[in-house]
């Protein structure tokens, strides 16, 4: 697939939230589009945390699409865009791990966060979905260092300035890539790669989600990109959704 043209805003509260009205008020809004904003003043994360994006310091964009996939594939849309960002930062030299559900990060500091959300189609063989990315690019240690979490950006592991408009190309092109393997084939074509960069494998961990808390080792990804735990008894549970917290 092709993405659309990128349409740029100097300044937006949340570019998913916008391209949410975006899709209100166009149901033929095509799939693909893309809109990224110079800044970003009121980005959320996962649970409502805030992603906030300085101008011309980081990357903030999100992407629509309208497909004919399964409905329970969405659940695994943010694991393959995490690995399309994970290989851009490998063609710039950085060495990074991904944090399953929806995180990038390099030495544990995230560079990279990730929310999708599924939005009404306005198809009914089609499902829709809206996904938005933050990466941290020109982030210094003092910006970073007021984050209320471990944060890195493209500048600090590689000590150089990035032009922002050619990592998100660079990213898009990813995504080019990945997007349509994914809708033939699903999460399991890319299980093994992202198994390969998931550095919490074999670790006892937590997840948190609204059913509470769930403790185990991170034994697996499952072929939709839910993520499998053993607990002190042995048994395996499958988690599709929630924080990972890592002891």
């Amino acid at each position: 697939m092709k993405f659309e043209k990128i349409h740029w805003f100097e300044s937006l509260e949340s570019t998913n939230r916008h391209l949410a009205v975006m899709l209100e008020e166009k149901s033929s809004l095509k799939s693909g589009t893309v809109i990224a904003a110079r800044q970003q003043t009121k980005g959320l994360g996962r649970d409502n945390r805030h992603w906030i994006s300085t101008s011309n310091k980081d990357l903030a964009f999100s992407f629509f699409l309208n497909l004919a996939i399964p409905e329970q594939a969405l659940l695994s849309l943010p694991l393959v865009t995490g690995l399309a960002v994970s290989q851009v930062l490998d063609s710039i030299n950085i060495k990074n791990h991904l944090k399953w559900p929806n995180d990038v990060l390099v030495n544990g500091a995230k560079i990279c966060g990730i929310l999708s959300h599924q939005v009404q189609s306005h198809h009914d063989e089609l499902v829709a979905a809206i996904v938005g990315i933050g990466l941290n690019v020109n982030m210094n240690q003092d910006q970073a260092d007021q984050i209320d979490q471990l944060a890195t950006s493209v500048f600090i592991e590689s000590g150089q300035e990035h032009e922002v408009d050619l990592l998100l190309d660079a990213i898009i092109h990813q995504l080019e890539i990945v997007i349509p393997i994914w809708q033939l084939s699903g999460f399991r074509q890319f299980r093994a790669s992202w198994l390969e960069r998931f550095s919490q494998l074999g670790k006892l961990v937590t997840i948190r989600n609204q059913r509470g808390l769930f403790e185990g080792v991170a034994k697996d990804i499952g072929e939709n990109g839910e993520l499998i735990l053993q607990d002190s008894q042995g048994n395996l549970q499958s988690i599709w959704a929630g924080d990972l917290l890592v002891q």
